[in-house]
């Protein structure tokens, strides 16, 4: 694998991404009097990035299609799962210039750039092993000195996401270094250490309750680090775009499907869950952020499209254009959201058997999501009203807490891990079906659902063996989820 875990490789991209980078700094925004290197931490920082964002866009582009938020025309695009360039993405960009930055703040003995190098690979190696699961991770960034790196099974991950979360954390909370402190070159939240401490906090949430099907302490260790997480929207992980670098939700599927390049869409299973369908409503038609995060087609209705096609159960009429919330020119990429941290909260509480303070998380996260997306008060106080979403902390169930983690999980990655958590249940997802033959990818068994990436044919050419040896059947399910 000597052509894929290599500083060098690393370094051509850190100069490809400089340039796209100073669209959102400034031509100036690496001058630095006191840099010691040829590649300064603040060159490398917003280009690590920019890089993890789009290793979300690219894996969620897939992954999007497995959970029916989107639906992609066919087997050539549905739940083809080799995501063979977000694995060369991870490895030849993400996650290599999150190492690198390591490395380098180290070098110079800059905790804070260190430690928010640390937090961006837990969230690149989280991404990694929740769609492959076994991957190189220990011995993968070592310039040449490991060829062919072995694979480190997914609990051995975790483990090191837990580690590289803590060790982060450790290295935020130490006092600045006058003169050399992240600033402009933060994209994310401009150089403020304690925001980048409840980002970490915020994670450890989020992998603590991917371990819910582990048994033991997964919603007590969630809830725990809850404390020190995000209280607002506010403190959301997200990557802000602009009319330069455009958000990549935009510039596809939206200008492509303006220009008769069809990609993807959403999908009727997305739609039915805002619609009243798959969760009946008391006294509203629809879900009002139905029409801010996507845009009917057609009759002004949004129901999936009948009629005996082989495509009736996937496709409904709503599209995405220039002017929903997720696909404007400049719209923020969320990877890591409070509405999302709300729901894990939710759920670990109703786990915990505390009904209470799991209804009080479930209304919060709502009015999160309904507040970032740019749903009216009215129509948000209106929707939290009405008596099948105000049901009352006696009767919430874990449908309804998932049902509402699904719709702010809007084309985020992470909707992927819960249905597998949940086993794909038709409980916790009402009317939940794979798609028909003809639409479903061969490599799984018709009437199944996949449980993970299928690691890319290159993969097997460079570093065969250990490959090999990692591989499992698509439809078997991950060490997380047993």
């Amino acid at each position: 694998m000597k052509n894929i875990y290599t500083k060098l490789l690393f370094l051509g991209f850190i100069f490809l991404g400089l340039t796209s980078c100073e669209n959102y700094l400034g031509d100036d925004f690496n001058d630095n009097p006191n840099k010691v290197t040829e590649v300064s931490l603040q060159a490398m920082l917003p280009v690590a990035i920019e890089s993890t964002s789009d290793l979300h866009y690219r894996i969620a582009f897939t992954t999007s299609q497995v959970t029916q938020h989107m639906y992609g025309g066919g087997a050539s695009d549905h739940d083809v799962f080799t995501l063979a360039s977000s694995w060369s993405e991870a490895y030849l960009i993400s996650m290599n210039n999150s190492s690198q930055l390591i490395i380098q703040a180290q070098e110079e003995n800059l905790p804070h750039y260190e430690g928010m190098a640390q937090v961006l690979m837990a969230l690149n190696l989280g991404l990694v092993t929740d769609n492959w699961e076994n991957a190189p991770f220990n011995e993968a960034f070592n310039d040449f000195d490991i060829p062919k790196p072995a694979y480190d099974s997914q609990e051995s991950i975790y483990a090191s996401i837990t580690s590289l979360l803590n060790d982060g954390i450790a290295n935020l909370s130490t006092p600045d270094v006058e003169f050399l402190e992240p600033d402009s070159d933060d994209l994310i939240y401009g150089g403020d250490m304690a925001s980048w401490v409840k980002f970490a906090y915020t994670l450890k949430v989020r992998y603590a309750i991917h371990l819910s099907n582990k048994g033991g302490s997964a919603a007590s260790d969630a809830l725990s680090a809850l404390g020190n997480a995000f209280t607002s929207n506010d403190d959301d992980f997200e990557l802000v775009y602009n009319d330069v670098n455009r958000n990549p939700w935009h510039t596809t599927p939206v200008l492509a499907n303006n220009t008769g390049n069809i990609s993807i869409w959403p999908g009727a299973y997305f739609i039915d869950n805002l619609n009243g369908v798959n969760f009946p409503l008391a006294g509203l038609i629809e879900d009002p952020r139905v029409r801010v995060i996507t845009n009917t087609t057609a009759d002004n209705i949004l129901e999936p499209i009948t009629g005996g096609t082989l495509d009736g159960n996937i496709i409904g009429n709503a599209n995405l254009d220039e002017g929903t919330y997720y696909t404007t020119e400049s719209a923020p990429l969320s990877m890591v959201s409070y509405a999302e941290l709300k729901f894990i909260e939710a759920e670990a509480e109703m786990m915990s058997g505390n009904s209470n303070n799991a209804y009080d998380a479930y209304l919060e996260g709502i009015v999160a999501n309904m507040d970032k997306v740019g749903v009216d008060t009215t129509s948000r106080n209106v929707y939290l009203a009405d008596a099948n979403v105000a049901v009352g902390s006696g009767a919430l169930t874990m449908a309804l807490i998932m049902k509402e983690k699904y719709i702010a999980l809007f084309l985020n990655p992470e909707a992927w891990v819960d249905m597998r958590r949940h086993a794909y249940s038709t409980t916790i997802y009402p009317n939940l079906a794979p798609p028909p033959p003809g639409i479903q990818s061969p490599d799984v068994p018709i009437g199944g659902f996949p449980q993970r990436a299928l690691y890319p044919l290159d993969e097997y050419n460079r570093n065969n063996d250990n490959a090999t040896a990692a591989t499992k059947d698509f439809a078997a399910k991950m060490w997380r989820d047993q």
